[in-house]
């Protein structure tokens, strides 16, 4: 006879494990979902670090800017991003925006910016002179005479990287003439009388007198008398929408038989042909022309006789010089 077998003895040791398998499977939840908490709130703070380390960079950049842009005083850029980020107290310190100090005081990220601002600074001055008339650029560098200093730094950093300077190609020229009256027609830095000046008589006209050599004026009105000029010299200079009225005042102010040479930027001049019908209709004659240089075209005329009365500006004729935003 069999014996009976204790279902209850059985049933409550099932019962008991069971229970137990239930209490440990919930405790590794509950450790499970602490360690994903913990995991998550790190996420989140790195997360608001970033946010933050963030904001303080674009703060500082929109401070800087915002100086920079509405200053009256002439000030250098070193000294506009040092004051933005020191008025931001003691806990803004170089190795808080994330570098440390260099010469001069600025860390290599208020270096970075500087040449940034200086850079867009360069390239708003730039377009807005290709694309005005002459009077408009003359009045707003009159007003403004650092705009001029400005561009004029930015410019210098460009020609450091140009293989050959038409400036200097015209020097060349010059010095292996027998003394000459030259006008040079948005001049510069006035390079050219200061190289030259002793062996011809260098008239050097821009928008304002960056130094004594200079004269301040818009080139298509140059305080000189008619037919008093044997060379006039236009070296990147046709930048107005009325860049016509420049060239009907070199005319002007050239003998005839005089000459007119003109350097510009190969991506201005779509159509050479329509560029030196142009000048032909304002009585010049087209005596060479060199396309050797991948940067530039150099152009040299003849005046063979005046202007006509009137002339049409012909604004599409040259392209303005507009470097990309970056």
């Amino acid at each position: 006879m069999k014996k009976p077998v204790n279902v209850s003895a059985g049933s409550a040791g099932n019962a008991s494990s069971g229970s137990n398998v239930a209490r440990s499977v919930d405790g590794r939840s509950k450790v499970n979902k602490a360690k994903t908490g913990l995991s998550f709130k790190a996420l989140k703070l790195s997360k608001v670090k970033e946010l933050l380390a963030a904001k303080r960079e674009k703060d500082v950049l929109q401070r800087t800017s915002h100086v920079a842009s509405t200053s009256t005083q002439s000030r250098s850029a070193p000294a506009i991003v040092a004051r933005c980020v020191g008025n931001r107290g003691t806990s803004t310190s170089a190795s808080s925006v994330g570098n440390s100090p260099v010469e001069g005081g600025l860390s290599a990220l208020q270096q970075k910016m500087q040449q940034k601002l200086k850079g867009a600074r360069f390239r708003w001055i730039n377009e807005a002179l290709y694309t005005t008339t002459g009077d408009k650029a003359f009045e707003m560098v009159q007003n403004d005479p650092s705009i001029f200093e400005e561009y004029h730094s930015g410019f210098s950093a460009q020609v450091e990287k140009w293989p050959v300077n038409p400036v200097d190609i015209f020097i060349k020229c010059l010095r292996g003439k027998p003394r000459l009256v030259v006008a040079d027609l948005g001049c510069g830095e006035a390079r050219l009388a200061a190289t030259v000046g002793k062996q011809h008589t260098v008239h050097s006209f821009d928008l304002v007198a960056h130094n004594e050599l200079i004269t301040p004026c818009n080139i298509a009105k140059v305080p000189l008398s008619s037919g008093t000029v044997d060379v006039a010299i236009f070296c990147l200079a046709l930048m107005g929408t009325d860049f016509i009225a420049f060239i009907r005042e070199a005319n002007r102010i050239l003998r005839v038989g005089g000459e007119l040479k003109i350097a510009e930027v190969v991506s201005r001049v779509s159509n050479v042909d329509a560029f030196v019908k142009a000048l032909e209709e304002q009585g010049f004659k087209l005596a060479h022309t060199d396309t050797s240089n991948k940067m530039f075209i150099m152009l040299d005329f003849v005046k063979a006789k005046q202007s006509p009365a009137r002339a049409s500006s012909k604004p599409g004729l040259l392209k303005p010089c507009i470097y990309k935003r970056r």
